[in-house]
C-alpha cells in the first residue's frame, strides 16, 4: 500500500475510533447518571436494610406493678423485663434468605442497567439512523442543484421547455420538506436521549452505528444463565427454598425469659420467668405458601430462560436477512457513483429530465430500504448483544 492510501487508512480508523468512543460515552453517562436507576439501587438498598431488621429479636419488655393497700395494708410494688425468641434455627434461615434477596434485588437493579444500556443504544441507533437518512437528502439536494444549473442552462438555449425547469423545482421543494421533518425528528430524538440524563449530553459525533462484533448463537445462550434477571429469579426461587424451611421451624414453640422483682408487704423476692407460645393457630399454612412461591419462581425462571432463548433466535434471524440486504445493496450502489453517473448521461443527452427525476426516485427508495435493513441489523444485533457481556 502506497503511502497516501496508508495515511487514509489510518484516518479512516481514527475516525471511527472517536465515533465509537462518542457512542460510548453517552450510553456511560445515561446509564451512570439515570435518576431512575438511581431510585431502583436505593429500593434496593432500603430493602435490604428492612430484611435486616425482620430478622432481629423482638424488643425487650418491661412491665411494673404499684398497688396502695387499703387501711393497715401495706404497698405492692412488682416489675419485671423479659425477652422473648424464635426457635434458635429460624434466626439462621432467615439471615440466608435475607441475603438471598439482597442479592436478588441487586440483580434486578442490574438487569434494569442492562435494559436502560440497551434502550440507550437502541435510541442512539435510531438517531444515526435519521442522520444517515438527512445525509442521502443532503446528497440528493446537491445533486439536483447541479442539474437545476444544468437545466437553466438548457432552457436559455431552448432546448428543453419551461415545464423541464418546474419539474426540477418541485422535485427540490419535496426534498427540503423531507429534509426539515427528517430535521425535526433529529431534535426529538436528542430531547428524548437528553431528558434521560441530568447532564449535558455531547451528540453532534453519533453518526455512525457501534461496531459491535457477533458471536455464534450458542456463546449468547450459554450467557443466558448469568444474565441478571434469570439469575435474580433463579436465587428468588432459592430464597424461597429457604423461606420454606424457616416456616416449618416457625412452627416450634418461641419462648420468653426474664426477671421478676416483687416488694410485698415489705417482703422482697427475687427470680426469673419463663413463658412458651405454643404455635397451634398461627402460621400454619407459612410452610405451604414458601412452596408455592417456589414452584412459581421456578416456572418463572424456566419461562424467562424459554423465551429470552426464543429473542435469541429471532434476532439472528434478523441479522442474517438484514446482513443479505446490506450486501446485495452494496453489490449494486456500494462505489456511490450512481448520482454522478445519472448526471453525466442526463448531460450527454442520453436521458430526459422525466427519465432523470424517474431514476433518482428508484435510487432514492432503494437507499432508503437499505437504511432501512442497516437499521434493523444493528437494532437486532444491539438486542442481542445483551448476552455477550
Amino acid at each position: 500500500m502506497n503511502k497516501p492510501l496508508m495515511m487514509l487508512a489510518a484516518l479512516v480508523v481514527a475516525l471511527s475510533a472517536k465515533a465509537q468512543n462518542a457512542y460510548d460515552d453517552v450510553v456511560s453517562a445515561i446509564v451512570n447518571n439515570n435518576a431512575e436507576l438511581h431510585a431502583l439501587s436505593a429500593n434496593a438498598e432500603a430493602q435490604r436494610f428492612d430484611n435486616a431488621d425482620a430478622n432481629s429479636l423482638s424488643n425487650p419488655e418491661f412491665d411494673m406493678v404499684r398497688v396502695w393497700g387499703e387501711g393497715p395494708l401495706g404497698n405492692k410494688l412488682e416489675f419485671g423485663v423479659s425477652q422473648s425468641f424464635d426457635w434458635p434455627g429460624v434466626y439462621s434461615k432467615r439471615r440466608q434468605a435475607a441475603a438471598l434477596a439482597a442479592h436478588a434485588g441487586m440483580l434486578q437493579v442490574e438487569s434494569a442497567r442492562l435494559d436502560m444500556d440497551v434502550s440507550v443504544r437502541l435510541k442512539l441507533n435510531e438517531l444515526v439512523f435519521v442522520r444517515k437518512q438527512i445525509s442521502v437528502n443532503l446528497q440528493l439536494e446537491d445533486n439536483f442543484r447541479q442539474l437545476a444549473d444544468a437545466v437553466n442552462a438548457a432552457a436559455k438555449g431552448g432546448e428543453i421547455t419551461v415545464l423541464d425547469q418546474r419539474k426540477i423545482q418541485i422535485e427540490g421543494y419535496q426534498l427540503q420538506n423531507t429534509q426539515a421533518e427528517l430535521r425535526q425528528r433529529e431534535a426529538r430524538i436528542v430531547a428524548e436521549l437528553q431528558g434521560m440524563c441530568p447532564q449535558p449530553l455531547t451528540l453532534e459525533g453519533i453518526s455512525e452505528y457501534r461496531l459491535t462484533p457477533e458471536l455464534p448463537r450458542d456463546e449468547y445462550v450459554a450467557n443466558l444463565a448469568a444474565d441478571p434477571a434469570v439469575a435474580a429469579s433463579a436465587g428468588t426461587a432459592e430464597m424461597e427454598r429457604i423461606n420454606a424451611g424457616a416456616a416449618t421451624l416457625s412452627r416450634f414453640p418461641s419462648f420468653s425469659i426474664g426477671y421478676r422483682y416483687v416488694d410485698e408487704l415489705g417482703d422482697r423476692f427475687n427470680g426469673f420467668t419463663f413463658g412458651m407460645d405454643l404455635p397451634f393457630f398461627k402460621n400454619r399454612n407459612a410452610r405451604k405458601a414458601a412452596l408455592a412461591r417456589v414452584g412459581a419462581a421456578d416456572l418463572s425462571t424456566n419461562s424467562a430462560l424459554q423465551q429470552r432463548t426464543a429473542e435469541i433466535d429471532g434476532y439472528i434471524t434478523e441479522m442474517a436477512i438484514g446482513r443479505k440486504q446490506i450486501e446485495d445493496y452494496n453489490r449494486v450502489f456500494g462505489d456511490d457513483k450512481y448520482l454522478g453517473l445519472l448526471l453525466k448521461a442526463y448531460e450527454g443527452g442520453q436521458i430526459t429530465v422525466l427519465d432523470y427525476l424517474n431514476e433518482v426516485r428508484y435510487y432514492n427508495e432503494t437507499t432508503l430500504m437499505f437504511l432501512g435493513s442497516e437499521y434493523n441489523y444493528n437494532n437486532a444485533l444491539t438486542a442481542v448483544s445483551r448476552y455477550a457481556r
